[in-house]
């Protein structure tokens, strides 16, 4: 038991905190961020792409809350059909990790100094760069944009990870850490 918390929470905390403080700390942030931006036009190619916005931003947050709410819908259908019975749980675990994993980035996006690419101004935007858990200067309104929504979207899918391993489906745990 020791060891699946040490994998599963100990670890990805530390390589998480590295990858969010190394990343800013090496300047590899920018220069992921210079990949998407086209200094001869000024802008970010990709930032009204139709297929990133609607299909991106919108169907993938539509895709998990339909998956939510069939798990919750599981989870009262378990209550009349004897089978599905031993899945409750996991239904529960499902719906409430799809639900709580992008409500959680919302609450971090929602106390977050950090501005979107496009409103540095080094990219064209208004307000300074600064580092993760720096103030920003009185005069500029925070960015409220890290942690990313996308985040929150793929880590609600992750719970399949977590269900594959409680049911010992490896080819679901797979698909969920994919």
């Amino acid at each position: 038991m020791m060891r699946f918390y040490i994998l599963h929470v100990v670890l990805p905390v530390i390589i998480a905190v590295l990858l969010i403080f190394g990343l800013e700390a090496l300047g590899l942030d920018h220069k992921i961020t210079d990949v998407f931006y086209n200094s001869v036009s000024g802008e970010f190619p990709l930032r009204y792409n139709w297929f990133v916005e609607v299909v991106m931003h919108r169907w993938s947050k539509y895709v998990a809350l339909s998956i939510a709410g069939t798990m919750l819908a599981a989870v009262l259908v378990s209550y009349s059909v004897p089978y599905l019975i031993k899945y409750r749980r996991v239904f529960v675990f499902a719906a409430l990790a799809m639900l709580l994993a992008p409500a959680t980035v919302t609450l971090l996006k929602s106390q977050s100094n950090k501005h979107c690419p496009w409103d540095l101004q080094e990219y064209g935007g208004y307000a300074p760069y600064t580092h993760l858990l720096e103030p920003l200067p009185a005069e500029i309104k925070p960015g409220r944009c890290f942690p990313g929504g996308h985040a929150g979207t793929g880590f609600c899918f992750m719970a399949f990870y977590f269900v594959g391993k409680i049911l010992r489906r490896k080819y679901l745990a797979a698909a969920g850490l994919v």
